[in-house]
């Protein structure tokens, strides 16, 4: 979008772990650089989580697997918050694409992580920002 026009407004939405070990706060922040993009991070704490839980059930409708549900969730708030109504959302594609062995639909229709997408030759070369190459997170999709 930003080679397309380049004085477009863009807005970048993401929930940061506490937890350095799993946080995504770097690529996040290098990215959002890169892109030239208004960076908005939610950090919920376990108390948020507890005064939104019957919200979160209510409106997910269906059971979940783990709390990503819910930073999806406290995203999706964020973004209404600033008035962003359409977004473009990744949720879903680890578990499809580069694969997690605890997810079920991943095992569902790979043996392997990230097999289904390699066999359908559906993972495209990624144009990263210089910085990001060479760091393990993207590794798989042969930067």
């Amino acid at each position: 979008m930003r080679f397309l026009n380049p004085s477009l407004e863009i807005h970048a939405f993401s929930y940061v772990a506490d937890d350095p070990g799993i946080s995504e706060e770097r690529w996040i922040d290098l990215m959002g650089h890169a892109i030239k993009a208004t960076v908005h991070k939610v950090r919920p704490s376990p108390e948020d989580i507890v005064a939104d839980l019957e919200q979160l059930i209510a409106l997910q409708g269906e059971p979940f697997m783990s709390t990503s549900m819910y930073a999806q969730f406290r995203v999706f708030q964020q973004a209404r918050k600033v008035g962003v109504k359409v977004m473009l959302d990744g949720q879903g594609a680890d578990e499809m694409l580069g694969g997690y062995p605890t997810s079920s639909c991943q095992n569902s229709f790979s043996p392997a992580p990230g097999d289904l997408a390699k066999r359908r030759g559906i993972l495209p070369k990624p144009h990263l920002p210089s910085e990001l190459h060479g760091n393990y997170w993207h590794e798989g999709l042969a930067v």
